[in-house]
């Protein structure tokens, strides 16, 4: 079992990855490129209109979009829900756990291939497709069968059991809009940094928000991808004198 020092360290870590997940860090960091990797960009191809999908749904688009620009088989790098919508964000998205606009990456087990995905209000379209013969792109790591819960499932059991509350469009503060959703491996390991765990993320509003001080705080609950379990979660307190952002872990014992 983790002590509370080590579980400390989970949180701060989890949280990390969270705040650089949820502002959609592009995979390439800048115009930096590896030998013989070339880049693309495919048309929209239109889905479906004014159409929102669930976490799983969404997966499945993608994947299904990633196979045809690969002969190799795609895997998932990570894959969130956003605010960048064609369409008004309400207070109420998220709520079934379905959103319209989505952002996904996929590798391969080789990393000859980079591919982003995007889905939004019913579109689809690949922004960006890197190449590279060397191998040395960031490898995709996980298959479709390795994500058994849904976001529809996991919202419900975040608002029941730990009273988290939607982004509220009319609270600048807030930052998000209803609830935001994503997939990505993080390290839960303080002792063996190497190791990740693939969590499926909820984020929202902390039932305590605002505090003293009117500042709007965030909750971040992490679920097991195969049990649907609640792995850790997370609320803000507020901010430091440095202006930086404050967070306690939950404790899940009821």
């Amino acid at each position: 079992m983790l002590n509370k020092k080590s579980i400390n360290i989970v949180v701060s870590i989890l949280i990390l990855c969270t705040i650089l997940l949820l502002m959609w860090i592009r995979p390439f960091g800048g115009n930096t490129h590896k030998s013989g990797e070339q880049v693309s960009s495919v048309a929209v191809e239109k889905i479906d209109e004014a159409k929102s999908f669930s976490l799983g749904e969404a997966l499945r688009l993608g994947y299904e979009e990633a196979r045809k620009h690969t002969e190799e088989e795609p895997l998932l790098i990570d894959l969130s829900s956003t605010d960048s919508s064609s369409v008004p964000q309400k207070k109420t998205d998220g709520m079934d756990g379905k959103r319209n606009s989505w952002n996904m990456t996929f590798g391969t087990k080789r990393g000859s291939i980079h591919i982003s995905i995007e889905i939004n209000n019913g579109l689809i379209s690949v922004p960006q497709i890197a190449n590279d013969n060397n191998n040395g792109l960031r490898k995709g790591m996980y298959a479709l069968s390795d994500i058994q819960v849904d976001s529809p499932q996991v919202i419900q059991k975040a608002i029941e059991i730990l009273g988290i509350r939607p982004g509220d469009p009319a609270i600048s503060d807030d930052w998000i809009k209803g609830f935001h959703f994503s997939i990505a491996p993080f390290q839960t390991n303080p002792s063996k940094p190497s190791d990740t765990t693939l969590l499926l993320e909820v984020t929202g509003i902390s039932p305590h928000s605002p505090n003293s001080k009117n500042e709007s705080l965030r909750m971040i609950v992490y679920f097991n991808v195969k049990t649907g379990e609640i792995f850790n979660a997370s609320e803000m307190m507020g901010y430091d004198k440095d202006g930086r952002t404050t967070w306690k872990a939950i404790d899940l014992i009821h």
